[in-house]
């Protein structure tokens, strides 16, 4: 159930293979440094919702809009990271 002021946000996360394991990039935050590598897909997803939610908190802290709609980006292989945030 959500509280008061709390938010769902969704985004993609891609992978690509890379030196043994997994890069994982959340496109929408990736000029604020959402990638991540891991041994497997799931270290580096778990690595990227961390910085995203780093990311989100510094944005919302600061009053800034999040842009989160790019056609492009749907198109996308990858996962979908589900994070709530706020309500206290």
């Amino acid at each position: 159930m959500l509280q008061q002021d709390e938010k769902t946000f969704l985004f993609k996360v891609v992978f690509e293979p890379m030196d043994g394991g997994w890069q994982a990039c959340c496109p929408v935050f990736r000029h604020n440094g959402a990638i991540s590598w891991g041994h497997t897909k799931e270290e580096a997803f778990f690595g990227v919702e961390e910085l995203v939610k780093i990311i989100l908190q510094d944005i919302n802290d600061d009053s800034r809009t999040i842009l989160v709609k790019n056609k492009h980006i749907d198109r996308l292989p990858g996962r979908i990271l589900r994070l709530r945030l706020g309500g206290g």
